[in-house]
């Protein structure tokens, strides 16, 4: 029998050796880089540490200097979080943004199966052949890319949800496809500087885009077609979710930052000072007057972010012209920017967005908001 959900496909991730020692996850964004160190009881995976360092204002307008900062935050973390827990740790995982690696979801279509029905090989070739795809689409002259994640999201058999395919000769299957990948030189990077701090440990990497999608299809399980907008600091990540899968993952160069600088060009003050006052809207902190006069400010890149959103959500397949959003992003600008969705006709409200991922802890209310560190938590917790 061929596994057909991301439970079951993704078992290859769990790496622990001993249970008592913890496990670290580092989520390297595009806005800044967060550490989490969770211990590995098998029914009480918490958080026992955990901090975010956000990368400076305008270090993203030149890459080279966006990757040096980022691998100095990364050196920081791994400083401080050694210094707090100097034991072992099992193992250490690396959830990449989209600035650091490529993703793609694909949907393999097998029709008018009759008699011939489908086993293991038949789905390990059809995988392969999609690997294969998605290393020549995006390889480039100059680098060598290396697999991140293969795995199988979903699994329908003749149009239904199976957890696993059977011998029962289908006449149709669809499997849900995910694949990321990044240069060599980057993993090796990374790589060198987390071994020198984790007694010669070699990370794993995973896409983060596939585990914000892991954890809320688990936690909006009722709910079959929805979209996350991951709102970083030069992009805008969209993944669309039709009918529990992932349909299709897309970005546009329009992120908080962008906002605050476009913002900064109405106003005459810095794109620091204004990225401050979009943070500040988010957090209830001004006033009725400073409210209408940052919103006619801004209404110029808001219409502009919408206009690139909208042009991705004209084009999808979906059961519902209501389609619910989910925000996420590591402050207050994201869910500000995000909620500017709403005034779309494909959408029709945030069901998700860091309050709701803080409730999701059952023993008790995490102090944190911070949504990488809750959802790296949470995918620890299912799936590492």
């Amino acid at each position: 029998m061929v596994s057909g959900i991301i439970i079951s496909n993704m078992a290859w991730l769990n790496t622990k050796t001993e249970a008592e020692q913890p496990l670290v996850v580092f989520d390297i964004g595009g806005g800044g880089v967060s550490a989490v160190l969770i211990s590995s009881g098998q029914n009480d995976k918490r958080i026992l540490w955990s901090a975010y360092l956000p990368l400076a204002f305008g270090v993203h307008e030149d890459f080279n200097t966006f990757a040096r900062e980022t691998f100095s935050l990364l050196d920081e973390l791994g400083n401080r979080l050694t210094a707090t827990h100097p034991g072992k740790v099992s193992s250490v995982h690396c959830l990449l943004s989209s600035p650091w690696h490529v993703a793609e979801a694909r949907c393999l279509r097998v029709e008018n199966l009759g008699r011939l029905g489908i086993g293991e090989n038949t789905v390990s070739n059809l995988t392969a052949q999609a690997v294969i795809k998605h290393l020549s689409k995006h390889q480039s002259e100059g680098f060598e890319l290396v697999l991140i994640d293969d795995v199988i999201l979903l699994t329908k058999v003749d149009g239904k949800i199976v957890d696993n395919i059977s011998q029962e000769k289908p006449n149709s299957i669809a499997i849900h496809h995910f694949t990321s990948s990044t240069d060599r030189e980057i993993t090796k990077r990374f790589s060198n500087k987390i071994k020198s701090q984790f007694q010669g440990l070699e990370p794993i990497f995973h896409s983060n885009i596939l585990s914000t999608y892991a954890i809320t299809r688990e936690v909006l399980a009722k709910i079959p077609d929805f979209i996350i907008l991951d709102v970083a600091g030069e992009l805008t990540d969209v993944t669309i979710v039709h009918e529990h899968a992932m349909a299709g993952v897309y970005s546009f160069p329009i992120g908080k930052y962008t906002i605050a600088r476009m913002l900064s060009e109405k106003t005459g003050q810095s794109a620091l000072a204004s990225y401050s006052q979009i943070k500040m809207l988010g957090e209830g902190l001004l006033s009725e007057g400073e409210i209408n006069n940052i919103e006619d400010k801004i209404k110029d890149a808001r219409a502009e972010w919408l206009y690139s959103l909208n042009e991705i959500l004209e084009n999808i397949e979906s059961n519902s012209d209501n389609l619910p959003i989910v925000i996420v992003g590591d402050d207050t600008a994201s869910f500000v920017i995000g909620k500017w969705s709403e005034k779309i006709d494909k959408t029709v409200s945030t069901v998700a967005n860091h309050e709701f991922f803080a409730d999701l802890y059952k023993n008790r209310r995490t102090e944190t908001k911070h949504i990488p560190t809750l959802i790296a938590n949470l995918f620890a917790q299912k799936y590492l």
